[in-house]
């Protein structure tokens, strides 16, 4: 599983494009769902996943700048694993996404310069040497969201570079290049890509999301199922409500629906049967009656009679609580202990009867505790809990409350 490192960021969105299908993919990097899955090549305070930003929701990979215009060049890769399976008589195309944006730092400085870069590195020798085809770099603290100006290059082994002509906000005005296209000629049968990026100074960042390798013939896999939506939401009861309609399916086992608190680990919900071999549009729907409170994701699986799985990507949803207050646990992340506070908008509203309960990621309850009096004062010991996220769920003079927290080592 690929590391999580959770940022204290403004949670923006940046609303997107398009849900990218082709009946043609060889090998996909989402983020949260892959199968040609891309990590990064060292370890940093600088980078890794989060889910502020996106082209499919709900999570990307980042590479942010921490020093100044006189520091040290920080730099780093995503590397994707070679793919030796390709037809020598097909041509593929590489086409990914990615943005800079401001995220990290809103001051006038923020942005990225000339010598602020990525750089698209191919390997057509199953990974012993790369070339560099494609750069994108800054100019003169531009910056600017996932937005749809492409670029599109010949795979040759020269480097084709790209940079806006100004500085500030290029969302629109068509040169903040967000998606890179690279062809393969015939006669390639594997390849494997580097993303270097590189920054000098805070402010400076890049964010990536959906790897894609096409093909253009039979060399890719014919999706099983043609999804045409995929829908969640909540009802009156307060259970989440999942829909989907497939407009054709083949060999189509069943369907797995899955919920995660982080989008990254999930857990299974229920198997909802196939249709087999269909051209007739099917409707699903169903029902979660014992969901997350708070936010939380769900995304549809589909497994094959034999076995093979294709992964859509998730959506996510806010259940609330009728009669539901406000947890807040600090320290978060925390090492040894929590302390609750329940947050309520009377002052008249005095509870001192409380159930707390606190579950790990998976729902198995790891720890229960009832008293009388203020609960301000009350802490719990965590030392002995392994490290991940937990739900802190509270009782309150039958007022409901839930919580996450994180814990970590030291």
């Amino acid at each position: 599983m690929k590391k999580i490192i959770t940022l204290i960021f403004a949670n923006l969105f940046f609303g997107l494009l398009f849900t990218q299908t082709y009946p043609d993919t060889i090998g996909y990097d989402q983020m949260e769902s892959y199968n040609w899955s891309g990590n990064w090549w060292s370890n940093g305070n600088n980078i890794g996943f989060a889910s502020n930003i996106s082209v499919s929701e709900p999570a990307s990979a980042y590479f942010y700048g921490t020093g100044n215009a006189n520091s040290k060049v920080e730099d780093n890769w995503y590397v994707l694993p070679n793919i030796d399976t390709l037809k020598a008589d097909e041509e593929y195309k590489m086409k990914f996404h990615f943005a800079s944006p401001r995220i990290t730092s809103v001051g006038t400085t923020s942005g990225i310069d000339l010598d602020d870069y990525i750089d698209i590195q191919v390997s057509t020798d199953g990974g012993i040497t790369y070339n560099s085809e494609v750069r994108i770099t800054g100019f003169n603290n531009a910056y600017w969201d996932y937005n749809s100006a492409t670029i599109s290059k010949v795979v040759n082994g020269t480097l084709e570079t790209y940079g806006p002509a100004g500085g500030g906000d290029r969302t629109l005005i068509g040169d903040g290049i967000s998606i890179v296209e690279l062809t393969f000629p015939l006669g390639v049968t594997q390849i494997a890509i580097d993303i270097y990026v590189r920054a000098n100074s805070a402010g400076e960042e890049f964010w990536m999301d959906d790897f894609f390798m096409l093909g253009s013939g039979s060399g890719g896999f014919a999706l099983p199922v043609d999804l045409i939506n995929f829908g969640v939401g909540t009802n009156d009861l307060n259970n989440v409500v999942i829909e989907w309609s497939t407009l054709s399916q083949v060999n189509n086992d069943y369907f797995t629906i899955q919920r995660s608190l982080d989008a990254f680990e999930w857990f299974d919900v229920i198997e909802i049967p196939g249709a087999g071999n269909t051209n007739s549009q099917m409707d699903y729907h169903y029902e979660d009656k014992n969901p997350y409170l708070g936010l939380s994701y769900y995304r549809l699986v589909q497994t094959d009679y034999d076995g093979k799985f294709e992964v859509f990507s998730p959506k996510s949803v806010r259940v609330k609580n009728q009669k539901t207050i406000g947890l807040k646990i600090i320290p978060n992340p925390s090492i040894d202990y929590i302390e609750i506070d329940l947050v309520h908008t009377s002052e008249d509203v005095k509870l001192y009867n409380h159930d707390i309960q606190i579950y790990d990621i998976e729902g198995n309850k790891i720890y229960k505790k009832h008293f009388i009096g203020d609960i301000s004062d009350f802490k719990i010991n965590i030392e002995n809990f392994k490290s991940g996220i937990y739900v802190v769920k509270s009782n309150s003079d039958n007022f409901k409350g839930e919580a996450k927290f994180i814990k970590e080592t030291e």
